[in-house]
């Protein structure tokens, strides 16, 4: 797998519930799409993939796969974020995975400016994530002890 096609930056941490609830509640939750998006989601008849444009990343994109249960997150010149949820024994981890999408030379820039700053706030990010989860479904969440 080359540099360019695998996650630079990953953090992980676990939800005491289970992968359908936390995904749901993930899907509900997210900031990124619009309220028509996340009805059209949580209505959709089939686990079908979909994209949708999000006015908080500036005209960047939101792509959903409900079968997989991750959310890709993709702006700025830079960014990809993934959100996956999977089945863990204690209830979901859910991973917070961060790839750098810069072509040409612009990769190499975003991987010594970008990529480290956004990389040491990615544990606050994902714990926030986890905390409002797990408020949510009354149930523990954390990321794991360093």
């Amino acid at each position: 797998m080359s540099k360019r096609t695998q996650a630079q930056w990953t953090v992980a941490g676990i939800v005491a519930a289970p992968v359908g609830q936390v995904w749901f509640t993930l899907l509900a939750g997210t900031p990124l799409l619009s309220p028509a998006d996340k009805q059209a989601a949580a209505r959709a008849a089939g686990p079908e993939p979909f994209i949708a444009a999000s006015a908080q990343l500036g005209g960047g994109r939101v792509e959903v796969d409900p079968r997989g249960h991750s959310i890709a997150v993709q702006g700025e010149w830079w960014y990809r974020g993934e959100y996956t949820v999977e089945p863990h024994p204690r209830g979901s981890r859910v991973i917070y995975r961060v790839y750098n999408i810069a072509p040409g030379a612009g990769w190499w820039a975003a991987q010594v400016v970008q990529g480290p700053g956004h990389a040491r706030t990615m544990p606050a990010h994902l714990q926030d994530l986890l905390r409002a989860i797990g408020d949510q479904l009354r149930c523990e969440s954390r990321l794991p002890a360093a």
